[in-house]
């Protein structure tokens, strides 16, 4: 798990065939980083569960207060789990999904390998923002992103269409829009902006494209998509000293080579970016993860891959670089 922004979310989706569980960690006066007992936070005792997906969000003004966000899979429904004591009891708030977004689970056959994920962050004001891939009715493979806002910690929501998928029967002209993530200007709580992927035929040799939608009223509304300019696949937002910065993992063939760590960055509210290669890639390797640093617009990126591994082998490792001059120099 890792601190966003602010915020506490999972760094890859965690697939729980029982009931999802918080792993509490605290610091101990003199020892340092103690784990607590695990605690359960769903009540789903149903012999065929499959929750998905978790992501955590902490709030800004108190520290006991936190918020999940999952995916129940056979249901096609997104939950969301609340507590007020740190991660040791929890309880049911509300599901974002509004209107014809019946299905918050992936597609439906396995023509696309694009799982689902949640993404969740608190503004300085104590709003929440929750976003989600979702299908109405009829959709078959495709996809929307949504984004939902709560004023009262995920008890309710007020939810937003991002970008409405064309629906599509046929898997091979599907609109699939998946693993959202959203980031908040926490100077400026209007600038509101939700990243995704989006996905292709890949019998027809297209790769998927990274895309940006931004709001300027807080998450209500959201001006059109715009393409980050590289083929790009999973991707993580981050705002530092109103500079947007996005993350991605290189959207490659089934083949090498091996996807490479890009960032792209907006000076402009997300209307253009600039990008740039900053890590070289890894066959293996998993979505990166970002967090500022509230007080110094610091950044850090984490994920793990196995460029550094010997020869041969298929060890992965756990790689965290940071920049304290806006992305323009990175650490090793």
């Amino acid at each position: 798990m890792k601190s966003h922004r602010g915020n506490t979310r999972a760094l890859a989706p965690l697939l729980a065939s029982a009931a999802i569980v918080w792993a509490a960690l605290s610091v101990a006066a003199a020892g340092g980083p103690t784990v607590q007992p695990n605690a359960q936070v769903n009540t789903d005792r149903t012999a065929t569960r499959t929750h998905d997906a978790p992501s955590l969000a902490v709030s800004p003004s108190d520290s006991n207060l936190v918020v999940m966000g999952e995916i129940d899979l056979q249901k096609g429904r997104c939950l969301t789990h609340i507590s007020k004591d740190a991660g040791h009891s929890w309880s049911d708030g509300a599901s974002p999904q509004s209107g014809d977004y019946v299905n918050c689970g992936p597609q439906n056959g396995n023509f696309f390998n694009t799982g689902a994920s949640t993404d969740l962050v608190f503004d300085r004001q104590g709003t929440l923002y929750y976003a989600f891939a979702a299908a109405r009715a009829g959709d078959g493979d495709s996809r929307s992103i949504l984004l939902a806002r709560s004023t009262d910690n995920g008890h309710s929501y007020k939810t937003t269409v991002v970008h409405q998928a064309t629906a599509s029967t046929d898997p091979k002209t599907a609109d699939v829009n998946y693993h959202p993530s959203v980031a908040v200007d926490l100077d400026n709580p209007s600038h509101v902006y939700v990243a995704w992927a989006k996905t292709f035929d890949f019998d027809l040799n297209k790769l998927d494209a990274g895309v940006v939608a931004a709001s300027g009223d807080g998450g209500k509304t959201f001006g059109s998509p715009v393409d980050l300019g590289f083929a790009a696949q999973d991707v993580s937002l981050a705002v530092s000293k109103g500079t947007l910065f996005d993350f991605s993992r290189e959207s490659v063939a089934n083949t090498p080579p091996a996807p490479r760590l890009y960032m792209a960055k907006s000076t402009d509210h997300g209307k253009t970016f600039t990008s740039k290669v900053i890590d070289p890639g890894a066959i293996r390797s998993s979505s990166p993860v970002a967090a500022v640093d509230p007080t110094n617009g610091a950044i850090a990126i984490a994920w793990y891959d196995n460029h550094l591994a010997a020869p041969k082998t298929v060890q992965d490792n756990v790689l965290v670089k940071s920049s304290k001059d806006g992305g323009a120099c990175w650490s090793d």
